[in-house]
């Protein structure tokens, strides 16, 4: 329940993000920031799961999708890193 929760969150941060700026580098990192701390958090839950990277890739493929920008998925996928 708490990773469909987080997927919707996700894809609502993404609109709110969207609707606030125009310009995907900012989008991006913020969106990849949360996107970190989210995938930490449900990595310490589920250590030996594959659910939080599947939740990762669906919510930054459905990001693409909307936003048809390789440069905002790849700041996407560089902060989750970091975050």
């Amino acid at each position: 329940m708490e990773s469909v929760l987080a997927i919707g969150i996700g894809l609502g941060l993404r609109i709110v993000v969207d609707a606030a700026t125009d310009d995907h580098r900012v989008g991006g990192v913020l969106v990849g920031l949360w996107e970190g701390v989210v995938l930490n958090h449900f990595v310490r839950k589920m250590p030996r799961s594959f659910d939080p990277y599947v939740a990762l890739a669906f919510r930054v493929f459905v990001d693409f999708l909307f936003t048809q920008s390789l440069s905002r998925m790849a700041l996407v996928v560089l902060w989750t890193l970091v975050g």
